[in-house]
């Protein structure tokens, strides 16, 4: 991946803290530092256009965040969200994109899920 940066993966892995902080029970903030992340995200491909696009939709995904943080009551589905966005934080870190695609399909796998049982 491109973008990245020298020292990225310490950056993204301390976002990937203050995210799982906010899930704590503060919804709006980690719906904000989710967005963040995705724009983070989109900013370490290296493709203008998609982080235009990104950027484009923030508040959507924001929203959307907010929603799906409302939907998950229990703990272990906020834990289980903060460990798939280490673990995409990890394989970007890593240069893998690969692993990294894997990664997110993932996580768009359960958001989706979350959202047909709201």
């Amino acid at each position: 991946m491109r973008g990245g940066g020298a020292g990225g993966g310490t950056a993204w892995r301390g976002g990937c803290g203050g995210a799982a902080a906010a899930g704590r029970g503060e919804a709006e903030r980690y719906s904000r530092l989710d967005a963040e992340l995705h724009v983070a995200i989109a900013r370490a491909g290296g493709n203008p256009l998609y982080l235009h696009m990104v950027q484009s939709i923030r508040t959507a995904m924001q929203e959307a965040s907010l929603r799906g943080m409302q939907l998950r009551v229990g703990r272990e589905e906020i834990a289980a969200v903060q460990q798939m966005h280490e673990a995409i934080v990890g394989r970007i870190a890593a240069r893998d994109s690969d692993g990294a695609f894997r990664e997110m399909k993932r996580h768009m796998q359960m958001a989706t899920e979350a959202f047909r049982r709201g």
